[in-house]
């Protein structure tokens, strides 16, 4: 990093991730410290026990993937105890740097508020294929644990042709499924077709949804509602990777037998030392443009 060899990193709160990223920047000889990991433990690396004397002796923090659990309240798994979110950005300032990943668009106008300096690492490009990857194939172990049928061969429909469907799509044609896509866009059709999957139209979905055998949503809005969940048949295994709140009325499907599982946060659960290091390259290149 592009930074004095005495600027000193703190990591604040997180999951298994943080704690490997602590680790991977020791192995760097930066000089690294956490807090809100209380329940794990890493000899190499010291843990505050106060937030306050932890961001005293910190130039930049560093935050999890989520950034928050919940409103104002940092996702800290491995802690007991809770961080207030408004409190560790008046304990920052305006002199440190903050950086996190998924900042929600309340804590960003806090930090502006404050004048605090802060980086987005999710917000990378580079970042985002490079966890789409982590969760195709996070996506790829559920369906062949929760499935009583081969990949190969499969009618598998993946809804939405970002970042996470294009790796998808291509890890399931690898394995012989018969990969139908549903996107939007024109283009996105297109180049659907052009890589040898099947292209749906939105305005078409219902016409395929009764054949399939696996249903993938990677759309963060609501896709799968009541009226097209009836065209569902009950042995059909449905897999929603979008963010909260997903893609899928779970209601429904919880109602009428029909398989439905919400996969949040597959890097940090099927990857997360891959993840880590993700994390340090994107918080390397970041740091390099303050």
């Amino acid at each position: 990093m592009d930074q004095n060899s005495a600027t000193r990193y703190l990591i604040v709160g997180g999951d298994e991730r943080m704690l490997e990223l602590a680790s991977i920047f020791r192995n760097n000889n930066l000089d690294i410290s956490t807090f809100g990991l209380d329940l794990l433990h890493n000899d190499n690396v010291h843990s505050y026990k106060d937030i306050e004397t932890a961001i005293d002796n910190s130039d930049i923090i560093i935050g999890p993937i989520p950034f928050a659990s919940q409103d104002n309240i940092m996702n800290a798994k491995y802690s007991n105890t809770t961080i207030d979110i408004l409190n560790l950005i008046k304990q920052i300032g305006k002199e440190k740097t903050l950086l996190g990943g998924s900042i929600s668009a309340n804590t960003r106008e806090i930090l502006d508020n404050n004048n605090t300096k802060y980086f987005d690492y999710n917000k990378d490009e580079g970042f985002q294929i490079k966890n789409a990857i982590a969760t195709a194939e996070g996506a790829l172990a559920i369906i062949i644990n929760e499935t009583d049928n081969t990949i190969y061969k499969s009618n598998i429909m993946v809804l939405g042709y970002g970042r996470i469907g294009k790796v998808l799509c291509n890890y399931l044609k690898a394995l012989g499924a018969n990969v139908y896509v549903e996107a939007r866009k024109e283009a996105d059709l297109n180049w659907i077709d052009v890589n040898k999957l099947i292209p749906v139209k939105i305005s078409e979905l219902e016409n395929y949804l009764s054949n399939m055998d696996i249903i993938i949503n990677t759309i963060p809005s609501l896709i799968l509602d009541e009226k097209k969940l009836y065209y569902i048949q009950n042995d059909t295994f449905i897999l929603d990777l979008a963010s909260k709140p997903g893609g899928v009325d779970f209601d429904y499907c919880t109602s009428n037998g029909i398989k439905a599982i919400h996969a949040l946060g597959l890097p940090g659960k099927v990857a997360y030392k891959t993840s880590s290091e993700i994390i340090f390259d994107t918080i390397r290149k970041l740091l390099n443009t303050i």
